[in-house]
């Protein structure tokens, strides 16, 4: 644990030779997405929004 309110672990991909670290904050009942990998400070509403060029569908 990070803090007593965020989670961090490292995602190994399968399919090629790479290493993330991965973090997520637990807030109002719910986890929310912080890091993956370089990209850092993800917004609650990341999805919605689409905040981040290529992410977000």
């Amino acid at each position: 644990m990070e803090g007593k309110n965020r989670i961090s672990f490292d995602y190994w991909c399968t399919t090629e030779n790479s290493q993330l670290e991965v973090v997520f904050e637990y807030k109002e009942n719910k986890f929310f997405l912080r890091t993956y990998g370089a990209i850092d400070n993800i917004p609650d509403n990341w999805e919605d929004e689409q905040l981040i060029i290529g992410y977000g569908g």
